[in-house]
This record gives structure tokens, C-alpha cells and sequence, in this order.
């Protein structure tokens, strides 16, 4: 069969479309040459690579027959009828002696191929066919495959995966389906047990707010652990399908105010200097304003001006004032923070019946 299909190959490159630079062309013949003489030595995976290839760089229709009769020669009658078809629709100028012996060929490549028609339970499970995924557009319909073995495998998060062999001939139709049975939870899930706490103490998982005992996904998880009065925290913990771990935690009180003082002083220090600094600065716009205006005996406007420029000046004062007695005020508080407290490291080791962490 494959012997005396090997005459039908296309014997001359036809360039389609624009023309390609010189470099192009030249290349895309190299390759084809390259294509019929691997086809010949029977080296069909070769020669598809070239004729693809030269359809690439050429765009030559004639190629398409090419690579159609290679895909048949390797056994792969879906791609074969499917290129060949193509082939068809897009080679307008074929004569009608030539279209027919293509059309013959296609329905003999028709006849070899098989179908599968894929049911999966639940219907979002993702499916794929022989390792490549295929589409929920394609499994609507009948999926067109080569005779022989396939496996049809699906797979959904909660769902435990499942595979589906499947053997067809020639022609034949078959129904394949795969139902998926839900995974159970206890194989996906551990428990977290907090031990030694203060009865006040704040349990945190992945940033959420939780409670001893905690049943929790398979991986790894971040804890933190908070106090009034003590200091916090934090540590990764790996939870291990039905096996629970146990933390024990030896919390030490603060050493030092917390930092949030001193953060406070901060603020009020620049707020206190920045009104002390708008004021000072419209102090000094009322004094230049004064002194440029004409002097006159008893002149309201002049009383009035002055008045606000002293009322500027007297806030301006009070504001630097209160800015450096808090400026002293934050410098003590910040002789007396303990900025460390609000993130102690916490070494996670193996102890009797589950985890120690030792700060």
C-alpha cells in the first residue's frame, strides 16, 4: 500500500501567495527535496518535519498533499484526511482528473478512521486524549481518532482522577465514559492543635482568624500567634494528610512599649512643627504686608492687620513650642520601644506527639 502511493508525492514546489525573498525560496526548495527524499528512504517523521517546514517559508498549497500522504504512510489517518481535505478546499485550480483520484483518496483515508464519543462526569472536568487536552467546543461532538489504543482521562480539584482506556478498529464508533468519584475529604485535609497559649491569645492561619483545633488543607501554612502584653509570632507549619500537629507555644511577655507609641509621638511631633510652620510663615506675609502699607494716624485697617499678624505669630509660637516638647517626649519613648517584640523567630522542630517552637 504505502509502496504505490510513494509516485503521488508532488513533484514540483509551488509558492503561494507573496512572493518570499530569494533566501526564503531557496531554503523552503532545499527543504522540500529534503521532504521526497526521506519520504523515499521511508523516514516519514523526517520528511513531514521538512514539508512542514517548507510550507512554512513557501506556502506552496501542492505541499499540503504532501504532508497529507506522509500522515497516511505513518498510520495517522485522522491528520492525513483532515490535511487532505484542506488540500482540497484551497487547491481552486486542480484539474477535475486530479480532484477526483484526491477525493477517492480522501474517502479511502475516511474509511480507516475511528470515533469516540466522551461522556465525563461532572460535566467541567477537564479532559484530555491520549496526554493532550481536548476542548469542550470538541467533545460535543465525536472526536476523530486513528484505529487502535487510547486513554481518555479526566480530572477535577475535589475529584479523583481517572483514566479510561480504549481499543478501536477501523471505522468503528464507540461511547466512552468517565465518571469521577469525589475525592475524600479527610485525604486532603489535616489538623492543627495549639497548645500553651494565653487564654487571650489571637490564633491566625494564612492571615485568618481561627480556633484550636483546626482542620486545614495538605500544604504549608503560615501561623501567627498574638497577645496583649506579649510578643508575637509567626511560623510556617506543614500539614500532612489525617496526621495532626501539635504547637506548643512558649510566648514571652513584651520587653519595652510597643512601637505604636513611639509611631504616635512621631506623628504629633510633625504635626505640632508643621502648624507651627504654616503660622510662621503667614506671620512673616502679614509683617511684609504691614510694612509696605502707607502710615496713617489711627488707621483701623492698620490696627486690624497688626492684630492678625500677632495672633499668627502668637499661634506660630505655641506650635514650635508643642512640636519640641513632643519632639523630647518621642526621643524618651523611643529610648524605651522595644521594636522587636512584635516579630519573635520561631524555630519549628520535631518534639513527643507533634511540634515544639522554641523563640
Amino acid at each position: 500500500m504505502r509502496r504505490a502511493w510513494a509516485p503521488c508525492l508532488v513533484l514540483a514546489l509551488v509558492v503561494a501567495g507573496a512572493p518570499a525573498g530569494a533566501q526564503q525560496r531557496s531554503e523552503a526548495e532545499v527543504r522540500y527535496e529534503r521532504g521526497v527524499a526521506l519520504f523515499t528512504a521511508r523516514n516519514y517523521e523526517g520528511a513531514l518535519l521538512e514539508f512542514q517546514r517548507s510550507l512554512a517559508l513557501s506556502g506552496g498549497v501542492d505541499l499540503l498533499f504532501n504532508i497529507g500522504r506522509t500522515y497516511q504512510a505513518m498510520g495517522r489517518y485522522a491528520e492525513a484526511a483532515q490535511t487532505i481535505d484542506e488540500y482540497l478546499r484551497r487547491a481552486s485550480d486542480l484539474a477535475p482528473e486530479r480532484r477526483q483520484e484526491v477525493t477517492r483518496m480522501l474517502t479511502t483515508l475516511r474509511g480507516f478512521i475511528a470515533h469516540l464519543r466522551v461522556r465525563v462526569t461532572p460535566a467541567d472536568a477537564t479532559v484530555s486524549l491520549d496526554g493532550e487536552p481536548v476542548s469542550r467546543e470538541r467533545l460535543a461532538s465525536a472526536l476523530t481518532v486513528n484505529p487502535g489504543r487510547h486513554v481518555v482521562t479526566a480530572q477535577r480539584s475535589g475529584y479523583t482522577t481517572s483514566a479510561a482506556p480504549v481499543v478501536v478498529a477501523s471505522g468503528e464508533s464507540r461511547d466512552v465514559t468517565v465518571a469521577l468519584a469525589a475525592a475524600p475529604a479527610s485525604l486532603g485535609e489535616g489538623t492543627l492543635v495549639l497548645r500553651n497559649a494565653p487564654a487571650s491569645a489571637v490564633l491566625r492561619v494564612d492571615g485568618v482568624v481561627a480556633r484550636s483545633p483546626v482542620r486545614l488543607p495538605v500544604r504549608t501554612h503560615r501561623i501567627e500567634l498574638g497577645a496583649p502584653g506579649f510578643a508575637s509570632w509567626r511560623a510556617e507549619v506543614l500539614i500532612e494528610p489525617q496526621r495532626s500537629r501539635v504547637l506548643t507555644a512558649h510566648m514571652e511577655r513584651a520587653r519595652g512599649l510597643s512601637p505604636r507609641w513611639f509611631i504616635a509621638g512621631a506623628c504629633a511631633t510633625g504635626a505640632a512643627a508643621l502648624v507651627g510652620g504654616v503660622f510662621g510663615g503667614l506671620t512673616l506675609a502679614a509683617r511684609s504686608e504691614f510694612d509696605q502699607r502707607p502710615r496713617y494716624n489711627d488707621d483701623a485697617a492698620d490696627r486690624d492687620l497688626a492684630d492678625r499678624g500677632e495672633t499668627f505669630r502668637t499661634v506660630a509660637n505655641v506650635g514650635f513650642g508643642v512640636a519640641a516638647a513632643l519632639g523630647v517626649a518621642t526621643v524618651v519613648l523611643l529610648t524605651q520601644t522595644s521594636f522587636g517584640a512584635s516579630a519573635t523567630t520561631v524555630d519549628v522542630a520535631a518534639a513527643p506527639g507533634g511540634l515544639q517552637l522554641r523563640f
